[in-house]
């Protein structure tokens, strides 16, 4: 059966995202009850892959909540989220990791001796618009400070708060690697 655009898209996308972390893509794209998610690397990742052809994504807590719950439920593994841009208008594609922010700030005490150039975004919306222009002026700002760049997104609600770390995935790649070697 011939596939369409998206699908072969999408393919494409989980496949990189493998090789990247050293996991595996999950069967049927994570739609089977024993293989949630798109790609996992046993014990340790849990990665949800997003895509768009737009110059904005919307990040959803629900969906960022759900992923969590995967990863718990899979043997307390580390949940990420990949947004990819990628159209006729960019040239190339580029990639973010979206984490929870606590973990995202061990990993980079652990490795990294420079220093951080932090954006705060507060919503108290059950989702967040994020947009390609500005993230990459944002990034290309921390870096010409030699400082790494990182989102600090925070979902507020009455009585709790949800904070996620997003940054560029080459960095998520480095830091995973240098944390877990």
């Amino acid at each position: 059966m011939a596939r369409s655009h998206q699908q072969r898209r999408s393919r494409l996308q989980e496949e990189r995202i493998a090789e990247d972390v050293g996991g595996r893509v999950q069967s049927g794209s994570g739609s089977s009850w024993s293989a949630k998610s798109d790609v996992r690397k046993m014990g340790d990742l849990r990665i949800e892959a997003k895509f768009t052809e737009k110059p904005e994504y919307t990040l959803k807590l629900d969906e960022l909540l759900k992923l969590r719950d995967e990863a718990i439920k899979g043997g307390l593994e580390t949940p990420i989220m990949q947004v990819e841009f990628a159209g006729p208008g960019f040239a190339g594609s580029y990639k973010l990791a979206v984490m929870d922010f606590a973990l995202f700030h061990h990993w980079y005490g652990f490795s990294q001796n420079k220093g951080l150039h932090i954006q705060e975004c507060w919503t108290a919306a059950k989702q967040f618009r994020l947009d390609l222009p500005s993230a990459r002026a944002f990034f290309a700002g921390a870096t010409s400070l030699s400082a790494l760049g990182v989102i600090r997104l925070v979902f507020e609600r009455n009585d709790w708060k949800r904070h996620y770390a997003v940054i560029e995935w080459d960095l998520f790649t480095t830091l995973h690697e240098e944390y877990h070697p």
